[in-house]
């Protein structure tokens, strides 16, 4: 992620910071089509995965809502 100034007029200025990884980011964007009983077990598993992961690491998803991703 790269952050920059921004200006009171919304003109962007110098690069303030980056964080970021070594190497390549590749962005993989697709589309899924699925019917209601594969989308709520869908659900499921990730509602169980997402409750597992703040037990892990508490504090994380710290201002992210329980019913958000």
């Amino acid at each position: 992620m790269i952050s920059y100034e921004l200006s009171d007029e919304g003109i962007v200025g110098d690069e303030v910071s980056r964080e970021g990884k070594d190497g390549m980011v590749r962005i993989v964007q697709d589309t899924l089509y699925m019917d209601l009983g594969a989308a709520l077990s869908l659900h499921q598993w990730l509602t169980t995965h997402i409750e597992n992961f703040r037990k892990i690491n508490p504090g994380v998803l710290e201002g992210v809502r329980k019913d958000e991703p």
